[in-house]
């Protein structure tokens, strides 16, 4: 038994111990976190850059004294020293991990988290193949073992190291005081995700997916959902979203249809954003083609995704669908049965395609489609690129093909099939995606160049930030030429006379940070066709899911096509005002598949924040917490049905 002396010993080397690996630890962190905050401030615009950097170091000291309460237990019992080498090992990959969850902000502009672990092998094996690419700070992942064991060895025997590594560890284990770490910062909520500690984000990210339950009451919920969604008659209650079909038909005065039924063509942009496209952009547009398009069109300014990734758009347009657990896609092979605006057409003497540059089975879009009635699929390999001779990529990663080349396929297999009845088409495209490659980058990226430069409304510090984003504005102006030249071979056929084009985003283009929560799903939508018989802006608030109730009232209508009595679907026809209004209630999924958005009427609540909407969905923070409450309440409701 070791006497009162042993212990002492015991006791200050496993206060010396903890010190040290505790310092090292925090040494290298913030080291490493100085390099790839300079590497992401390179690439990414932040207000008040060295301000955020400085907070991320107190949250790392924070999160470091947490590891000392950890360590400081473990070291006073165990005295075999291969388990303190292990130990530190651990500690020196912790950092590894850290700088590469600030490589993943780079990409992504959000930690690393509970997101990642929402996708099966398949789609893990897909993302890292497609989108990964070598950069040469990569290399930096290998060097934070060498410098913590570095910072290890300098305080071997070293008497005021020893005393520095004592008081250190009191010090981190005394902030424990003063709270894990600081969550809030500034007005963006990008940056609260970039000041965390990202192994303290991780694991808080993990545990709240594990420990995460609606709690709300089914029964509560129906009552509620039916109560708030006062445009539809609902049948009963045991299936309730199901309601008597409604006759509205707001799109009819716009249209001067031919006796035959018209084709309908979706165009889905990826990252199509109203902050960088339209006439009114909130920023800067660079979509010259369809700026101009604009005129000819009508044109949702407040249009609405409901999903912060591109997971939700074809449940949204096609089937205004749930989002189900991680979207409705995501249910693979067992969707629910329901009626949707694709296989009431094609029971109808419609068919149709789905075309896309990447592979079509990303997010199970493949057997969504396929189930819907879509047929044939075009996609990078498994229909009809493979063996064609269409080039993939540019680059050595075989991202997919870019918008030109798939504009092109389309224009090429739509007129091999030789239709002879109405269809509905949906195109998706690719290119406005990291890694952002296309051709002519130089061309494009000079023209983005001179479009911000030459802009006399932007103030210098815009400029300096929408600079930063000169790859995703160049290809922005490339997917605009793309689409472009489709219309210009589209004009050329006679088809093109009898079709009415959607075009708009699947979400915005995430890559750039916002300080409106709201504006992530916020899309413009064009409705263009030679059918129209008048432009008009329309400023109320829409949402994809509105698409397939519109459509379907539109054309069954005009030719006498047999309509579903009852209907499943979420959306409600579209509202064509001209000024801001918002009749509706709409969940919104974010890419981690929670849903802490909800809007409904005039009021938005973000986590558990709440915010009044504004012109051009504008938001106001509001200092109301019964309306806080019940939004959260209704939130808690329409997710528990979805």
């Amino acid at each position: 038994m070791p006497n009162k002396s042993d212990i002492a010993i015991i006791f200050k080397s496993g206060l010396q111990k903890t010190g040290k690996s505790l310092i090292a630890f925090f040494l290298t962190s913030i080291l490493f976190q100085s390099i790839g905050f300079y590497l992401l401030f390179e690439q990414h615009y932040f207000d008040n850059s060295a301000y955020y950097w400085f907070l991320s170091i107190i949250n790392e000291f924070f999160f470091t004294s947490i590891l000392a309460l950890l360590l400081i237990v473990f070291y006073f019992f165990v005295t075999k020293e291969w388990i303190f080498r292990v130990i530190n090992i651990f500690l020196s990959l912790l950092i590894v991990f850290q700088l590469a969850s600030l490589y993943y902000f780079m990409i992504t502009l959000e930690p690393i988290g509970s997101t990642l672990f929402e996708f099966d092998p398949d789609q893990m094996g897909m993302i890292a193949s497609n989108f990964v690419i070598f950069k040469w700070y990569y290399l930096l992942l290998l060097l934070p073992p060498f410098v913590y064991f570095l910072f290890l060895r300098g305080f071997r025997n070293n008497k005021l190291f020893n005393l520095i590594a004592v008081i250190f560890l009191v010090a981190s284990v005394g902030a424990i005081s003063f709270g894990f770490q600081i969550k809030q910062a500034g007005e963006g909520y990008r940056s609260g995700d970039l000041i965390q500690n990202k192994t303290y984000f991780l694991i808080t990210s993990l545990l709240e997916k594990s420990n995460y339950e609606n709690l709300s009451s089914y029964e509560k919920a129906i009552v509620r959902y039916q109560q708030l969604e006062k445009n539809k008659a609902f049948i009963n209650q045991e299936f309730p979203f199901i309601h008597k079909r409604s006759n509205k038909n707001t799109l009819a005065p716009f249209f001067d249809l031919k006796e035959t039924p018209p084709n309908i063509v979706f165009i889905i942009v990826e990252s199509l954003s109203s902050s960088y496209s339209g006439k009114n952009a909130d920023e800067i547009s660079f979509t010259p083609f369809l700026d101009s398009l604009e005129e000819h069109s009508i044109y949702f300014e407040n249009m609405l995704a409901t999903g912060e990734r591109t997971f939700s758009v074809l449940p949204n347009v096609v089937g205004s669908l749930p989002h189900g657990k991680k979207g409705f896609s995501n249910s693979n092979s067992s969707f629910p049965t329901h009626i949707s605006l694709a296989n009431w057409m094609f029971e109808n003497n419609y068919e149709g395609a789905f075309y896309y540059g990447g592979y079509a089975r990303f997010d199970h879009m493949d057997l969504y489609m396929n189930h819907e009635g879509f047929d044939p699929i075009f996609d990078r390999k498994e229909y009809n690129y493979k063996g064609k001779d269409v080039k993939t990529s540019i680059d050595p990663v075989p991202f997919g093909v870019g918008d030109r080349e798939l504009f092109k396929n389309v224009i090429k297999y739509s007129d091999s099939m030789n239709r002879n009845r109405p269809y509905l088409d949906v195109i998706l495209t690719l290119s406005m995606h990291y890694p952002f490659m296309i051709e002519e980058k130089e061309h494009y990226t000079s023209l983005a160049r001179k479009i911000i430069e030459s802009n006399n409304q932007l103030s210098q510090q815009s400029k300096e930030k929408n600079q930063k984003y000169i790859e995703p504005f160049a290809t922005m102006l490339y997917t605009d030429d793309a689409i472009k030249a489709y219309f210009k071979e589209r004009m050329k056929r006679e088809s093109h006379d009898n079709t009415i084009y959607f075009i708009f985003g699947d979400h915005m283009m995430g890559d750039i940070p916002q300080d409106n929560p709201i504006e992530k799903y916020r899309v413009p939508m064009l409705v263009y066709s030679p059918l129209l018989m008048r432009a008009k802006r329309v400023r109320a608030v829409n949402s994809q899911m509105d698409l397939p109730p519109s459509i379907m009232n539109l054309i069954g209508d005009e030719y006498d096509i047999p309509l579903p009595d009852k209907v499943n679907w979420l959306g409600e026809s579209l509202d064509t005002g001209n000024v801001l209004n918002n009749q509706r209630n709409i969940l919104f999924m974010g890419n981690n598949r929670r849903c802490i958005d909800f809007l409904s009427g005039e009021w938005f609540i973000h986590n558990n924040e709440l915010y009044s909407i504004e012109n051009r969905l504008k938001l106001k923070a509001e200092e109301n917490q019964n309306k806080l409450d019940e939004m959260s309440k209704d939130r808690g409701f329409y997710e528990k049905l979805h």
